[in-house]
């Protein structure tokens, strides 16, 4: 792999999480509804292999020397990072501290509330948190190099270009921008350009491509099977018992004493009874609030409520007016509008769904094998080796949220 030692600047993290979302979404909708990451034309299936494609990877013998390399490494923490800093060496190939993270680091420096030494404690601790992962996506990158030829990734980049387009699209109108220049420059201040993003855009998309193409097929799934997967997620498709409720409130003190205002509640319980709407009841009488919506209090689900209350409300059936309730200085009426009894879907009613949802599992599986293997192939040497290093990093500091 050729590693360029030219510094990018990196996305930071609001326009990342930004791109991040559109590029969900654009993955879903592209290709006519299948996904860019998964079903891309040019990540056919290999060839049936005898030997494991990590064969083409330099292997931990190989790279035994490579600890020579990493000189000053363990004692990078104990100094100030930079963009170029190397944080990692990734079979034999270095990984620098803005490779990671250098949009976290160009909005520290920019923050004037931190002095140095707060910037590169909270540098280290969040590079902490972000290495693992950009590892991980830095060997299947690798193996995307050395398994698929130049000329077919420059395939890829540019079937590809119409989902990044759109995605770009999409950002430009979120920011109100009119152009993509304006863009470009927007993203500027930010600490990354449109070049940036796409280039994050097509590692994500590589690294994905490369996993679903490497993972294992997935057999047809047996009903024994959705039926256990349905047992274990039986809590998804049971719903609650649930009531909507109304009240009419009358407080002693607005009704003339607690004789008048029980007196006043049952005759409104009784017009009620005779056919008026709660509604209507409620909004020329109660002393509440809620009169001003007819009496209803909304949708509740048991333990949502006092006890007492509940074992009223959920006694009535549908249509159904309580008896008149007494409290400390007033008196109330409780009236079911709605009822939804508890149920549970049936097996045959989602099997469809278990189906999709259980393949998509096996599948996501399958590709975190596949870079199970890479990475356990790999030899990666990080400053975060020493766990005491990576302790001292990881202490939580008291410093503004990034």
């Amino acid at each position: 792999m050729q590693h360029c030692f030219v510094r990018r600047r990196r996305t930071p993290r609001s326009i990342a999480a930004t791109l991040a979302s559109l590029v969900i979404a654009g993955s879903l909708a592209g290709c006519g509804g299948k996904s860019v990451k998964y079903d891309h034309p040019v990540f056919a299936p290999p060839p049936t292999r005898t030997s494991s494609p990590l064969a083409t990877l330099p292997t931990a013998e190989e790279l035994s020397g490579q600890q020579t390399k990493l000189t000053g490494l363990e004692r990078e923490l104990g100094s100030v990072l930079t963009g170029s800093s190397v944080v990692a060496l990734v079979n034999g190939q270095p990984v620098f501290l803005d490779d990671v993270m250098g949009g976290v680091r160009q909005m520290l420096e920019a923050d004037v509330r931190l002095t140095a030494d707060q910037r590169q404690v909270v540098l280290k601790r969040e590079l902490g948190k972000r290495i693992e992962k950009y590892i991980a996506d830095e060997v299947v990158m690798q193996a995307v190099k050395l398994e698929i030829p130049a000329d077919r990734q420059d395939a890829i980049r540019q079937s590809l270009q119409p989902a990044f387009d759109e995605i770009v699209e999409g950002i430009r109108v979120k920011e109100n921008k009119a152009t993509l220049e304006e863009l470009d420059a927007f993203l500027y201040t930010q600490g990354t350009s449109l070049a940036e993003l796409q280039d994050n855009f097509f590692r994500m998309q590589m690294v994905e491509g490369y996993l679903s193409t490497h993972a294992r097929s997935t057999a047809g799934l047996s009903r024994q099977e959705l039926y256990s997967h349905y047992n274990k997620n039986l809590f998804r498709y049971t719903s609650e018992q649930q009531v909507r409720y109304a009240k009419i409130l009358i407080r002693y003190s607005e009704a003339g004493g607690r004789e008048a205002a029980m007196k006043l509640a049952e005759s409104l319980k009784a017009r009620v009874e005779g056919g008026e709407p709660f509604s209507e009841v409620a909004a020329s009488a109660s002393h509440d609030l809620s009169r001003e919506n007819g009496g209803d209090m909304g949708w509740v689900k048991k333990g949502s409520l006092k006890r007492e209350i509940e074992e009223i409300i959920f006694a009535l059936p549908s249509g159904g007016v309580s008896e008149v309730v007494e409290y400390d200085g007033r008196c109330e009426l409780y009236f079911c509008s709605d009822l939804h009894e508890a149920s549970t879907v049936a097996f045959a009613d989602v099997q469809q769904q278990l189906q999709e949802e259980l393949l998509q599992l096996k599948k996501t599986e399958s590709r975190q094998l596949v870079r199970d293997e890479l990475l356990e192939n790999a030899a990666v040497a990080t400053l975060f080796d020493d766990e005491k290093s990576r302790e001292a990093v990881t202490t939580p500091f008291s410093s503004p949220q990034l």
